[in-house]
């Protein structure tokens, strides 16, 4: 069974295991709760049904850790059973207070095809700082989702954990194979003879156990993937991963079931459609406007899919679901599909662990455009094809198509749709202050969240997030004019032009007004001196930035900066400066690059933001000039 319960359910991959647990405790004296034990013990029967015992003891130190007073645990109710809860709370002075209550409920009540997937929510007393609560669960489950078989992950924790440790009992006639993903380390192992001929079979035990684990590291700046840094425990019967691919295509041709409705819809949609392309988004733009997204996890509580016609007539389905419906829609309008198990970069490489289906995330397709293969997401509404927002970057994927399967890598986004762009035309006053025509783009992910909110915001919320923009942009000043363009388009970037003036834009001193340009760097600082993980950008990026400056009267350019261009493997940065009779144009580019850099080689990145940061600190000079006639400069010299 897979119970979600909290962040508790998984054990733990950690690797310092030495220092006293005084230390331990002080060292995570903030958090806000602390598992002092999180066991597990599975037991695979024969027949490939197992039985699974969860303890816990976790106490609360803060008043943040209340809220496990409500402990839900998720279960799938065709396949398993909870069989029995046992959960107190145990006060600093020694009382015990037992559950309230435990209530069972649908997890999702409004969608009845996911009835299946269910929770039972154990009420504590008397919870507070300094609590401790003791939660023990004891589950059957039927069967995995691939028959006569069995996988399982011991995966890092969220929180720290004193105490911690997984064992998985098979018989011995059921070996179960184990990987280790970059961590040094082995379980115990121990093995029960069995009583022959008739007595029961022989049994072979695995215990992983780790002791004073830390939380997932996260004090270094652009950390890789967790499966990177943390490594996993893998365990599956499952030889190959063709008999995934397998079982998933058998699913596909179960349920792909077309009907008049369906057919007559994708004929309707696409009949007046040319090309291969405005058919695909005729279907897909149809899906995402009228059926409702339900956000399934797809490895946790795994459920199979429903058949299509089911999903066409309810309006609803989880990523599964409507991947399939979009699919066998595409397929009526003759385009081709392919199904494909989605684990995102973040999420980690499947192929690191040992084959099972639990290590996907989504379900997205591969669609033959025009004889062009493209990864399409039919959930992911103002993106069109080629187009993804940054975490689908490099993502894994398990293409499924009538004959086998093969894996590969989603392409890296373009830096353009991952690019934030500005043009101004500032207009200097010889008081120093400034009236600004300011023109922002938007990158194509910033685009499609604002037209998100922004379709569903209030007036109130719109004008509040234009008072902020005066706040941030004009500092003490006004915004004159604003306007949003690219809201009302579904593809497409979002767009601003503002006009607003700052009474305190540029400082004056003596007889120099001083004009600096933003950083436009969102890279780290870096102060770290050394270095234990790789630094990882998972996508290209790119920040630009023209601004003409005008020169009041009275004033002229006294100094402007070198031009530069600096660049490293994390990022290159060109700004070049242009003094013209009576403006100074400055261009900047900001490219932060898809990359992994091995801590050995952080020093250079580190001199990298050494260097940028004084030229990120320079200043364009302005001088007053003089007043006087020519004759009496003269004069003043001769003197």
């Amino acid at each position: 069974m897979l119970m979600t319960v909290i962040f508790l359910l998984m054990t733990v991959p950690c690797w310092a295991q030495a220092e006293p647990s005084s230390t331990w405790r002080s060292r995570n004296a903030d958090q806000p709760y602390i598992a002092l034990v999180n066991e597990y013990v599975t037991t695979l029967k024969s027949d490939w049904s197992y039985e699974e015992t969860y303890h816990a003891r976790v106490k609360i130190q803060t008043q943040e850790g209340k809220d496990l007073g409500q402990w839900p645990i998720y279960y799938n109710k065709s396949r398993d059973t909870i069989t029995d809860i046992q959960a107190h709370v145990e006060t600093p002075d020694g009382h015990q207070y037992p559950a309230k209550n435990v209530q069972d409920a649908a997890v999702y009540e409004e969608f009845p095809l996911y009835s299946d997937l269910r929770m039972k929510v154990v009420t504590l007393p008397q919870v507070d700082v300094g609590c401790i609560i003791d939660v023990t669960v004891k589950s059957t489950t039927a069967h995995k989702e691939i028959s006569n078989q069995f996988w399982a992950e011991v995966l890092p924790p969220s929180l720290p954990t004193e105490h911690a440790s997984h064992a998985f009992i098979f018989p011995d006639d059921k070996p179960i194979p184990y990987k280790v993903y970059k961590i040094a380390y082995k379980p115990t192992i121990e093995k029960t003879a069995g009583q022959a001929p008739t007595g029961p079979s022989g049994q072979v035990k695995y215990t992983f156990s780790f002791d004073e684990t830390d939380p997932i590291p996260d004090k270094e700046d652009l950390m890789p993937p967790l499966q990177e840094v943390l490594g996993g425990i893998y365990l599956s019967s499952i030889n190959d991963w063709k008999v995934v691919a397998d079982w998933y295509r058998g699913l596909i041709h179960k349920n792909a079931v077309s009907n008049v409705d369906m057919t007559l819809k994708a004929v309707e949609l696409t009949k007046d459609k040319t090309t291969q392309k405005d058919k695909a988004r005729a279907i897909l733009e149809f899906l995402q406007d009228n059926f409702h997204y339900v956000p399934l996890n797809f490895a946790d509580n795994m459920v199979n899919l429903h058949p299509t016609n089911e999903i066409f007539k309810s309006h609803y389905g989880d990523g599964k679901d409507l991947g399939l419906l979009a699919k066998e829609m595409l397929k009526i309008a003759d385009i081709d599909a392919n199904i494909c198990l989605f684990s995102g970069e973040f999420t980690g490489n499947p192929q690191n662990g040992l084959p099972s289906p639990s290590v996907f995330d989504h379900v997205v397709l591969q669609v033959n455009l025009d004889s062009q293969n493209y990864f399409v997401d039919p959930q992911l509404k103002g993106f069109d094809f080629g187009q993804q927002p940054a975490s689908y970057d490099h993502a894994t994927v398990m293409i499924i198509d009538e004959t086998g399967f093969k894996f590969d890598h989603w392409p890296t986004g373009s830096p353009d749709d991952h690019s934030l762009s500005s043009k101004a035309d500032i207009a200097v006053n010889n008081d120093g202050s400034a009236n600004f025509q300011v023109h922002v783009k938007l990158p194509l992910e910033g685009s499609q969240s604002f037209k998100q909110s922004w379709v569903t915001s209030s007036p109130q919320d719109k004008e509040k997030f234009f008072k902020n923009l005066e706040q941030n942009f004009a500092r003490g000043g006004k915004l004159v004019e604003r306007k949003v363009s690219g809201v009302e388009n579904r593809y497409g970037l979002v767009e601003f032009d503002l006009k607003y003036e700052s009474p305190n834009a540029y400082p004056i001193i003596n007889d120099m007004m001083l004009i600096k340009e933003e950083d436009q760097s969102d890279m780290p600082p870096f102060t770290q001196e050394s270095r234990q993980y790789p630094i990882f950008v998972s996508a290209n990026s790119v920040i630009k930035s023209n601004n003409t400056y005008r020169i009041p009267d009275g004033f002229k350019v006294d100094f402007v900066p070198a031009n530069y261009s600096l660049d490293t493997d994390l990022m290159n940065v060109s700004v070049n400066y242009f003094k013209k009779d009576n403006t100074v144009e400055i261009n900047s580019i900001y490219n932060t690059k898809r990359c992994s850099i091995v801590p050995e080689h952080y020093q250079e990145v580190r001199n990298f933001r050494k260097e940028l940061a004084p030229k990120n600190n320079q200043y364009v000079v302005l001088k007053k000039t003089s007043s006087l006639e020519p004759e009496a400069k003269d004069w003043i010299k001769n003197q």
